[in-house]
C-alpha cells in the first residue's frame, strides 16, 4: 500500500514541535535559525500541517468524538481520513471497547497507523481478528456481509439518515446503493466487533454512513417540469412602481375609460416604453384628458430559476426592469410591478417545494455537475409556459382594481384593455385596410362602442401584419435558406446570428433578399386580411365562435347601465381571484378559456354570443410575429414534417411529401390562427357549439361529430379564398358562390355569410360597383 508521508517522522515532528513550544513558552525573545536546511524543514512541516489531507485527517478525529445525533444534523458531511495521532489513539480506544488485546491489537494499530496518511480502503474490518472482508469468497463470507449490511441498515442512525436525505429528494434505493457501494468500494473501513457473533456491533457506523452518502443529492433524472395545472404555479410578487393622478368627477355625458393591462416577460423588447406608447399613440386629446380616460398596469415576469445564484440574478433583473419602466412626464395613473412564477417541478410523481429543492442544491454536494444538469431539465419549461397565469396575475391584481376605481368618476363604462408588451404599434389600420392609420386603438374602440353599444362583455380587436420588421425578416431568410454561405467579403456566415445589414451580402443575394422580403410581407398581409374579413362576417351571425385575441381586446370591468362589476363576480372573493386558472386558465389557450369562463359567469353558455361577444371591425393592431417560428408569417420555407405523427391535422398524409416544401397557397391558408382554412373554421365552430356539462369522452366524441358535419360547408369558404388568392376568382364565380346553399344548419348559414362578405370585399378592393 502506497504511503505519501511516513507515519513515524510525522510523529517525531509533532513531538519536537510540542517540546519546542513547551521549553520556549516563557521566553521574551527568540533566535531565529535561518539556515537553508532549517527553512526547508519548517516549510515541510507547515505544508504537512496545512495540507488538505492533514485537515481531512483532523476532521476524522472529530467525527470519532461526535455522537450520532450531532452527525446526522450535518448537511454536507466532510471527507473522512483520520490523522495519525488521533487514529492511533482512537484505534486503541476502539480496541479496548471491542475487547481486543495482545497481538491482534498490535496488528490493528499497525494497520491504522500505516494507512493513516492515505485513503483507507473502504471494507468491512473485523476488529477482534484484525482481518478484513472484501468481495465474499464463499457462502459463509457472503452471509457475514449480508448480516452486517442488515445490521447497518436496521440501525436507528441509518434510518434517521434515510429520513433526513429523503427529505432532500434522495430515493431510498439511492441511499441503499450508496451504502452497498461503500461496503464494496475503496475508501473507508467499517469497523466491526466479534466476527463470530450473530449480532456483531458496528463501532464506527455513524462515520461510515456519513462518508458513504456524502455525495448523495437530488438526481436530475428523477425530476420533471410538468405542464401547468390550476393551482400548481406559485407566484411571488416583487417590487412595484406607482404614479398617481386625481381624476375629477365628470358631470357631463360619460364615455368609456380604459385600464391597459400588460403582462410581459421582463426582457421583452419594447415593454420598457409601452406605457408611454399607450398615452402617445392609443388615445387622443390633451395630456390631462387622456390621463382622465386611461390608466396602465404592467406586470413584468420571469420564471423562478432553480439554482440560487441564477434566482438572485433573475430577481434583480426583473426588479431593475420594473424600475426602468418609462411613463409620460405629465401626471397619470400607473402601476408597474414584478413577479416570479415557479415552474411545476415534480420529484417522480410528487410536486416539489421549489425553495426546498433550491436549498438542497445550494448546500448539498454538486457531485457529477448536478446543478448544470438541473438547468438542462429546467429548459423544458419553455414548452409549458403558464400564459393564463401571467394575464390573470395582472388583471386580478389590486393594482388593476385600484385603477378601475380611480377612473369611475370620469368614465362609464370602464374597460380593461388586454395588450402585449411587444406591441409594434397602437395605431389601427386605415379605412381601406391597406396599412396603418393615425387613429389610436382606444379611439377606434370608443367609436365602435358608440355605434354598436356597450352591451357586450368582451370586444375583440384582433391583430394585423402591416408593420413587419424587415431587418428581422432578412435574418430569418438567411437562417432558413441554405444558398447563403458567405458574406460579400468572403467571411463565413454564422447561421445562428447572421448579419442584419443587407449590404453585407453578395450583390446577387441582395437582389434576392429584397424580393423575398417583399414576397413574405405581401403573402402574410394578404392571408391576414382574408382572415379578418371572415371574422367580420362571423361576428354578424355567430360571434361566440370568435377567438378572443389576448393582445388586443376589451373586457368590461364596470358599467352602471347593466350593473357590471367585474371584480365582484363569483370568480372573485373579497376582490381576490378564488382559484388559479379560474379566469384565464393556465395554458396557451388563455383567450378561449377566458371567454368560456365568462360565458358561464354571465349565463351565456347557450345562444350565438350576440350581446356578449363583439368584434370591432377595423380595430386590429400590428403584432410582432417574432420570425418564422410562430407561423404567423407566410415565408415560403414551410415544410411538411419528417414523420406522420407530426403532420398537421388539416393535411392529408403522403409519405413522398415528408420533409418537402408545403405549397405556398396551402401555407397561406393554413397560417397559424387563421380562419381561412376549412379545418380551422370547423374546429372553432365545434368548440363553440358543443353542449356544456359533458364528460371528457363525450365532449371529444361530440366535438368530432360537429367538426365532420360542418366541414362540408366550410370547404366552400376555403375554395373561394384560395381562388381569390391565386387570382382565378372572378366576379361571376364569387356571385354564384355567395348565393350557393349547402344546407340549413347554423354552420351552413355561417359559411354562406362568409362567402357574401368575401364577395363584398372583392368589390371593395377592386372598386367594382
Amino acid at each position: 500500500m502506497k504511503q505519501t508521508l511516513p507515519a513515524e517522522p510525522e510523529q517525531q515532528v509533532s513531538q519536537a514541535r510540542a517540546a519546542d513550544g513547551k521549553c520556549c513558552a516563557n521566553r521574551t525573545q527568540s533566535i531565529v535559525d535561518n539556515r537553508q536546511s532549517t527553512i526547508a524543514q519548517r516549510q515541510l512541516i507547515e505544508n504537512m500541517h496545512s495540507s488538505p489531507k492533514a485537515i481531512a485527517q483532523r476532521r476524522m478525529a472529530q467525527l470519532f468524538e461526535n455522537n450520532a445525533r450531532r452527525s446526522e444534523q450535518r448537511f454536507v458531511p466532510p471527507l473522512f481520513e483520520p490523522s495519525v495521532s488521533a487514529s492511533t489513539y482512537r484505534s486503541g480506544a476502539l480496541l479496548q471497547k471491542a475487547g481486543v488485546k495482545g497481538e491482534k491489537a498490535g496488528q490493528l494499530k499497525n494497520v491504522v497507523r500505516n494507512n493513516a496518511t492515505t485513503p483507507i480502503q473502504r471494507k468491512i474490518f473485523f476488529m477482534d481478528s484484525a482481518t478484513e472482508l472484501l468481495k465474499p469468497k464463499d457462502k459463509g463470507e457472503g452471509k457475514k456481509q449480508a448480516d452486517i449490511f442488515k445490521l447497518l441498515w436496521n440501525n436507528e442512525f441509518t434510518q434517521n439518515e434515510l429520513t433526513y436525505h429523503k427529505e432532500r429528494f434522495v430515493l431510498e434505493a439511492e441511499f441503499k446503493k450508496a451504502i452497498m457501494d461503500a461496503l464494496s468500494g475503496e475508501n473507508d473501513s467499517l469497523l466491526v466487533k466479534d466476527e463470530t457473533s450473530e449480532n456483531p456491533s458496528l463501532l464506527n457506523m455513524e462515520a461510515f454512513v456519513l462518508s458513504a452518502i456524502r455525495n448523495l443529492g437530488p438526481n436530475p433524472a428523477n425530476f420533471k417540469v410538468k405542464p401547468p395545472a390550476p393551482g400548481s404555479i406559485g407566484v411571488r410578487g416583487l417590487n412595484s412602481k406607482f404614479a398617481f393622478k386625481y381624476v375629477p368627477e365628470n358631470k357631463d355625458e360619460k364615455k368609456p375609460g380604459y385600464v391597459a393591462n400588460i403582462a410581459s416577460y421582463y426582457a421583452e423588447g419594447g415593454v420598457k416604453k409601452i406605457a408611454k406608447k399607450y398615452f402617445d399613440e392609443a388615445i387622443s386629446g390633451s395630456d390631462d384628458s387622456k390621463a382622465n380616460k386611461l390608466a396602465v398596469t404592467i406586470g413584468l415576469n420571469s420564471f423562478s430559476p432553480i439554482i440560487q445564484e441564477d434566482y438572485n440574478a433573475r430577481r434583480n433583473a426583473v426588479e431593475n426592469a420594473v424600475d426602468g419602466l418609462e411613463i409620460p412626464s405629465y401626471p397619470i395613473n400607473f402601476r408597474g410591478f414584478g413577479f416570479l412564477w415557479e415552474p411545476n417541478w415534480h420529484f417522480k410523481e410528487e410536486k416539489v417545494d421549489i425553495q426546498k429543492l433550491r436549498n438542497v442544491l445550494t448546500y448539498g454536494s454538486d457531485a457529477g455537475n448536478r446543478k448544470e444538469k438541473f438547468k438542462e431539465v429546467q429548459k423544458t419549461l419553455s414548452e409549458n409556459y403558464p400564459y393564463g397565469v401571467f394575464r390573470e396575475t395582472v388583471m386580478g391584481s389590486t393594482h388593476t382594481q385600484d385603477l378601475v376605481d380611480r377612473l369611475k368618476p370620469y368614465n362609464n363604462p370602464v374597460y380593461i384593455h388586454s395588450g402585449d408588451g411587444d406591441a409594434v404599434g397602437l395605431k389601427v389600420t386605415n379605412d381601406r385596410d391597406t396599412g396603418v392609420s393615425d387613429k389610436g386603438v382606444l379611439d377606434k374602440f370608443t367609436e365602435h362602442l358608440e355605434n354598436k353599444g356597450t352591451g357586450a362583455q368582451i370586444v375583440i380587436g384582433g391583430y394585423n401584419l402591416y408593420n413587419l420588421n424587415q431587418t428581422l425578416l432578412l435574418t430569418e431568410i438567411v437562417k432558413a435558406d441554405n444558398r447563403f454561405d458567405n458574406y460579400l467579403n468572403g467571411e463565413k456566415i454564422n447561421k445562428q446570428k447572421p448579419s442584419a445589414k443587407l449590404e453585407d451580402y453578395k450583390e446577387e443575394h441582395q437582389v434576392f433578399l429584397k424580393q423575398k422580403i417583399a414576397q413574405i410581407e405581401h403573402n402574410s398581409q394578404v392571408g391576414n386580411r382574408y382572415d379578418r374579413i371572415i371574422r367580420d362576417a362571423i361576428s354578424d351571425v355567430y360571434p361566440k365562435m370568435l377567438y378572443p385575441t389576448e393582445p388586443n381586446m376589451l373586457i368590461k370591468a364596470y358599467d352602471t347601465k347593466d350593473g357590471t362589476d367585474f371584480f365582484s363576480i363569483s370568480l372573485f372573493e373579497n376582490k381576490k381571484l378564488k382559484n388559479q386558472g379560474g379566469l384565464w386558465g393556465v395554458g396557451a389557450s388563455e383567450g378561449r378559456i377566458f371567454k368560456e369562463n365568462l360565458e358561464k359567469e354571465y349565463e351565456e353558455t347557450g345562444g350565438d354570443g350576440k350581446g356578449f361577444v363583439d368584434w370591432a371591425q377595423g380595430a386590429s393592431l400590428p403584432t410582432d410575429p417574432r420570425g418564422f417560428s410562430r407561423h404567423l408569417l407566410v415565408s415560403g420555407y414551410e415544410k411538411f414534417p419528417g414523420q406522420k405523427a407530426d403532420w398537421p391535422p388539416f393535411a392529408e398524409y403522403e409519405k413522398s411529401k415528408e420533409n418537402t416544401d408545403i405549397p405556398l397557397l396551402d401555407a397561406t391558408v393554413q397560417q397559424a390562427q387563421s380562419y381561412t382554412s376549412a379545418y380551422r373554421l370547423s374546429e372553432l365552430y365545434a368548440q363553440a357549439s358543443v353542449p356544456s356539462g359533458l364528460s371528457k369522452e363525450s365532449y371529444r366524441k361530440k366535438l368530432g361529430e360537429i367538426k365532420e358535419k360542418a366541414r362540408i360547408a366550410f370547404n366552400t369558404v376555403e375554395t373561394v379564398v384560395k381562388k381569390m388568392m391565386d387570382g382565378s376568382a372572378n366576379l361571376q364565380f364569387l356571385q354564384e358562390e355567395a348565393n350557393r346553399s349547402t344546407g340549413s344548419e347554423k354552420h351552413d348559414e355561417i359559411a354562406k355569410r362568409i362567402r357574401q362578405e368575401l364577395l363584398a370585399k372583392f368589390k371593395f378592393y377592386n372598386d367594382i360597383k
